[in-house]
């Protein structure tokens, strides 16, 4: 059992309670409650003991581990890709500068409430919070598995509802109009991305060697991301190779003898031959949507061009679809997707006229059966 030692001031008051134990490794443990009663001290006692028998006891560094040190530990043992690191380090980056000197093992649900409503107050959207929050809540998770905190501080906190940004679907002739917007250089890349669905990441990353001329494919392999190439798409599903038609390489063909892949081997690059800024091409993006006359259309949305028409063609093939999008499940591709092809109705219709289309009515029939073509 625990021994609990009574502290006293110089006056002889007492101002708290020392607990000495061992903990299951026999190595012994100390622990000051200034300022607690005798209950609670005898109670600590037990709880610790309690603890050390159902082998819940904490790690003994829980105590003086600060926030900042976990963080900088358990990412250090992730393996992230570098784009996901950074934006790890972002999302914790506020949590950090909340409570990252303080030890551990005293956050509270509180302290997570905090940080809530400050990064509410600096105006960031429900969905960034949301974002963050995954990561902040799986670093405190992991402080649990290792036995630093007793319990999740992010458990029972509630984050704000999301109102997500509805699929926009534009139609050919949208499509056609903001293509015919965009400068010269740049207006095949809206064109291949109805034709083949890619990222914008995708698309401005895109390398010669990853169009096949003669297979009529193009392997999805890397993307944009920080303003360079990189050797990793947006998750290992998102590796694919996409097939496309005829016409798309000869129009492949046709822009790369007006506009040359840059030294490098990129497709669509910068006049010196760097590659794309992204706040650029969005940028000139919506300045050509304004234009054609369809405000809030992004080259995003011509992947979801591509999308829908696959799924019309496919008559609602999302095996399919996902596949040549690059998503994980076909079951992601359904909640994103599921309302477009969603002419149940008119498919019923057809099912019906087939099965009773050729069943003649008798002019001799009951007026009830005669109703139901029976």
């Amino acid at each position: 059992m625990a021994s609990v030692k009574t502290l006293h001031h110089p006056d002889g008051r007492v101002r708290g309670y020392r607990l000495r134990w061992r903990d299951s490794a026999g190595q012994p443990r100390s622990k000051t409650l200034l300022g607690a009663g005798a209950k609670e001290a005898q109670a600590e006692a037990v709880r610790v003991e309690d603890a050390k028998r159902a082998g819940t006891e904490l790690d003994r560094r829980a105590g003086r581990l600060s926030v900042a040190a976990w963080a900088a530990e358990w990412t250090a043992v992730q393996s992230h890709r570098p784009a996901t690191a950074a934006r790890v380090a972002s999302s914790l980056a506020p949590l950090l500068e909340l409570v990252g000197a303080k030890p551990i093992l005293s956050v509270r649900q509180s302290h997570i409430m905090a940080w809530k409503k400050a990064r509410l107050d600096r105006g960031i959207s429900p969905l960034t919070l949301r974002s963050e929050w995954t990561w902040v809540a799986a670093l405190l998770a992991a402080a649990v598995a290792e036995r630093f905190i007793p319990a999740n501080p992010c458990d029972g906190v509630s984050l704000p509802t999301v109102k997500r940004r509805p699929v926009t679907m534009p139609d050919p002739d949208q499509a056609d109009a903001i293509i015919a917007q965009l400068p010269a250089s740049w207006a095949f890349m809206g064109r291949l991305a109805t034709h083949t669905g890619l990222r914008p990441s995708e698309l401005m990353g895109l390398h010669l060697e990853q169009v096949d001329f003669l297979r009529r494919t193009i392997t999805v392999d890397r993307q944009l991301s920080g303003g360079r190439i990189v050797a990793q798409t947006k998750t290992e599903h998102s590796r694919r190779e996409v097939p496309v038609l005829e016409e798309t390489v000869l129009a492949l063909s046709a822009h790369l003898a007006a506009f040359p892949a840059a030294p490098s081997g990129l497709v669509f690059h910068r006049a010196d031959g760097s590659p794309l800024v992204h706040r650029d091409m969005n940028t000139a993006w919506a300045r050509a949507a304004r234009r054609a006359g369809a405000p809030g259309v992004r080259l995003h949305d011509m992947r979801h061009f591509y999308a829908s028409a696959m799924l019309r063609a496919s008559r609602g093939d999302y095996e399919l679809v996902a596949k040549l999008l690059g998503h994980a499940r076909s079951s992601i591709t359904h909640n994103v997707y599921g309302h477009v092809f969603s002419d149940a109705d008119s498919r019923a219709r057809e099912a019906l006229a087939q099965i009773f289309g050729r069943v003649t009515v008798r002019a001799t029939n009951p007026p009830e059966t005669a109703k139901y073509g029976l």
